[in-house]
């Protein structure tokens, strides 16, 4: 197989876009923040969990190391991209985590180890690899799960009835989205200079889960879009609009899920 390069050289298109949409606005990382304290609130009270072993599954430049160095006795990260991959050695050397970090230059869908996991965390990887990889590299990580395990995964969410397909670059140094088809989609992922992203269905999504063995403990839909909470007006966006289904499935352009073995 050829190397892997994520297309996104130095997340240039996504720092961009989030220059253009968010305005500096602190709510972003407070979004995410949320959900990373949601991940370890669950395994804090799931009983018998073990803080043994922690897979970061596409670690990309290493900047969510740091989440996990104080909790796991043992720390693995994985990355395809040489470049990304480089700058994630850099990163644990510079958080202190150099001896008790393990990291391989493979993508989650290829990594193998004898070792089992007691979280495995994987961070928007999904959403930019070929859709006929997707559920492979979810049996991948399952495989790599302890009986007592979580995975805990975020992605892109999709606000329409089915999955839905975009590409992002720029134009003129102007972030430019654009809709595309699937099969589009699938012939832009090894591109350069473009950024095509999956957004995810989330039933349906749970669904082809719970077909390989992984159900869902907790889902929650964050990163809501600065034109949708300018008009909703709500002081806690990430609380309302995880109050029901039907806003759940409206607003979020990232989503969180919490699998374990069943």
């Amino acid at each position: 197989m050829s190397p892997y390069h994520y297309p996104d050289f130095k997340d240039v298109l996504i720092l961009k876009f989030l220059e253009k949409f968010e305005k500096d606005d602190p709510y972003w990382e407070e979004s995410e923040r949320a959900i990373l304290d949601r991940i370890f609130d669950y395994i804090g009270r799931k009983e018998g969990f073990r803080y043994e072993r922690c897979l970061d599954a596409g670690c990309g430049r290493g900047r969510l190391l740091w989440v996990f160095r104080k909790l796991f006795r043992v720390i693995t990260a994985i990355e395809p991209d040489g470049d990304r991959f480089a700058e994630a050695v850099e990163m644990a050397e510079a958080f202190g985590m150099s001896e008790k970090t393990t990291m391989q230059q493979v993508s989650a869908e290829e990594f193998a180890s004898d070792d089992r996991f007691d979280l495995i965390f994987c961070s928007h990887v999904i959403q930019h690899i070929h859709t006929d990889h997707v559920l492979p590299l979810m049996k991948n990580l399952a495989h790599h799960l302890s009986d007592n395990g979580v995975i805990a995964l975020t992605t892109c969410h999709s606000t329409g009835d089915v999955d839905q397909y975009g590409n992002n670059y720029l134009q003129n140094g102007t972030p430019v989205r654009e809709t595309v088809s699937r099969e589009e989609f699938n012939n832009l992922v090894n591109s350069s200079g473009v950024l095509p992203v999956h957004y995810f269905h989330a039933e349906q999504m749970m669904s082809d889960f719970a077909d390989i063995g992984l159900k869902t403990v907790d889902f929650r839909v964050f990163h809501v879009a600065r034109e949708e909470r300018d008009v909703l007006r709500q002081p806690d966006i990430d609380n309302y609009v995880n109050a029901s289904p039907d806003l759940q499935q409206r607003y979020g352009v990232d989503m969180f899920l919490l699998l374990e073995k069943g």
